[in-house]
């Protein structure tokens, strides 16, 4: 754009300012008559430069903010998450064997149910797919109670890599992790895989 301008300045030769006064914007100046041309050719390149980059500068954070928004939806087009609570009520029992699927940490705390959150990542799915499978039960984690007090905490669909999800679009990759938190007054091994209430 200031190439633009300058090429639009009229040879010196020809540039006429009548007189010896010259008006620049909010200032004038009484010249000799020789020096008049050549200044005001001056100002002529010095404001079309001016506003050349007032409208570049301008143009400046629109195309920022486009293109952050842009990234922003491509970045979330891409990866879904979504997190799924369960509880878990374990007042008469006495130990918790644990068979959980995905990546997880055990947390102590006050409450007296186990609680597990499960945040699910989906790469290259849409949000619809990713309720879906929720809906489906695909990362739900079920107890058996059958040989009470002893009990057992497990995902029911263990083998879920061995079903994967393909889209149009190519296969759907799942990344479920999960936090464990239990009531303080169990122990847990250090593979943790037993929770164990302590002894009173």
């Amino acid at each position: 754009m200031l190439k633009g301008a300058l090429s639009r300045v009229p040879p010196t030769d020809n540039f006429d300012c009548p007189g010896r006064l010259c008006v620049f914007g909010q200032f004038f100046a009484l010249l000799k008559s020789t020096e008049l041309p050549e200044l005001c050719r001056a100002y002529f390149i010095f404001s079309h430069a001016s506003h050349a980059l007032t409208s570049l500068t301008s143009m400046r954070p629109r195309l920022l903010t486009l293109l952050c928004t842009f990234v922003f939806a491509a970045s979330a087009h891409a990866q879904m998450r979504r997190t799924i609570y369960q509880v878990f009520d374990v007042d008469s029992v006495k130990t918790v064997n644990l068979e959980i699927a995905d990546i997880y940490e055990i947390y102590s705390w006050a409450g007296s149910t186990i609680l597990i959150e499960t945040n699910v990542q989906l790469s290259h799915g849409s949000a619809e797919i990713l309720d879906y499978l929720i809906k489906e039960g695909r990362y739900d984690v079920a107890m058996d109670t059958i040989a009470m007090p002893e009990v057992k905490i497990y995902t029911k669909m263990p083998d879920r890599k061995k079903k994967r999800v393909k889209t149009p679009d190519g296969e759907i990759t799942e990344i479920p992790e999960a936090k464990i938190f239990v009531p303080d007054t169990f122990i847990w091994t250090n593979d943790r895989k037993v929770l164990t209430r302590k002894a009173n």
